[in-house]
């Protein structure tokens, strides 16, 4: 094979390459706003971007993979610690209701610091999100005349990430 065509082979992976970057991040946007879509809205999103659906649907399906697959705990060799994991399990739950998501995303950040759920407790409570997040709900029930909103969930506010669930259970007013 010649240079040139070499050069114009090589030229055109890098265009794909970009062009297929520039899709996903798109897909990645459009999912962001437009959680949980019928198979029609991908299909309609899917023409909108002049891309065979099939075609579509399979960079969304490399999405996934890259997420689940991907991550610090792909090669990890070592052992988590348990009560680590419970914990973690516990705070990514405030991001995705899927446990299984959470306990990948747990491990991620467990194979680079060991110990990274008992540090994030030690910075929440050094920052006093938990007495703001409690403070702010508080606010919020007396604010909507139903000083027993708060009491319902006061006992659930034990930490940073049970009062930031406590705040999306009553109107998500309190998220960051």
């Amino acid at each position: 094979m010649d240079k040139v065509k070499l050069a114009e082979q090589k030229l055109e992976k890098i265009l794909l390459e970009m062009e297929t970057k520039e899709v996903k991040d798109k897909v990645i946007k459009w999912f962001i706003d437009n959680p949980y879509p019928k198979d029609e809205k991908i299909h309609n999103l899917a023409g909108e971007l002049g891309i065979d659906p099939h075609k579509f649907e399979s960079i969304i399906y490399g999405l996934l993979s890259d997420f689940l697959s991907g991550g610090r705990s792909k090669d990890f060799k070592g052992k988590y610690d348990p009560e680590q994991l419970k914990m973690g399990v516990e705070v990514e739950k405030e991001h995705i209701d899927n446990e299984l998501i959470a306990l990948k995303i747990s491990k991620d950040h467990l194979a680079e610091i060991p110990d990274y759920y008992t540090k994030l407790k030690k910075m929440e409570a050094a920052s006093g999100i938990k007495e703001q997040i409690t403070k702010d709900a508080s606010a919020f029930a007396m604010k909507m005349g139903n000083p027993d909103v708060y009491k319902k969930y006061k006992d659930v506010a034990k930490g940073a990430s049970a009062a930031k669930k406590v705040a999306s259970k009553i109107g998500g007013l309190f998220r960051k």
